[in-house]
């Protein structure tokens, strides 16, 4: 009975861990918090790529058993990402520009004739930031949003 006890409370330990700096019980954000979040600056433009939408940001933050559970949601959601910017988008203008001779000449053209044409969805971007396409650069960036 004495060893069963010792193994119930290694498992235990085992499982709950022994993380003083994790607490159980977590207190939701203030109303202050959640407005220096959306109050935060946008970020500079950079090219779209793996990690630049909405989905899983909030789980990168993850700490010990948090961390995994929320990987594997985390995973999905950059490799669809990877899909879209790494094989989608490239394979599109590949083929756009076999067939008419060039890039897309414009923004709209881009998102016309390559993610419209294709079907192709594109990852939603957290507040305050669009996709703009670069035809001198022949690729789709994240941007701060123009105007109000």
């Amino acid at each position: 009975m004495r060893s069963a006890n010792w193994m119930l409370a290694w498992t235990v330990a085992l499982v709950v861990g022994c993380d003083q700096s994790s607490s159980v019980v977590d207190t939701p954000p203030s109303p202050a918090d959640s407005e220096v979040v959306s109050n935060a600056p946008i970020a500079e433009a950079k090219p779209a790529q793996v990690g630049v939408g909405v989905q899983g940001q909030s789980l990168k933050e993850e700490t010990g058993i948090g961390k995994l559970i929320a990987q594997p949601a985390l995973t999905l959601f950059q490799t669809k990402e990877k899909v879209v910017f790494e094989i989608q988008i490239p394979q599109a203008m590949e083929i756009y520009r076999a067939t008419d001779g060039e890039y897309p000449a414009t923004h709209e053209d881009f998102m016309a004739k390559i993610i419209k044409a294709n079907k192709i969805q594109l990852p939603k971007l957290p507040a305050g930031q669009e996709y703009r396409y670069r035809p001198e650069e022949h690729q789709l960036w994240v941007e701060p949003k123009a105007g109000p």
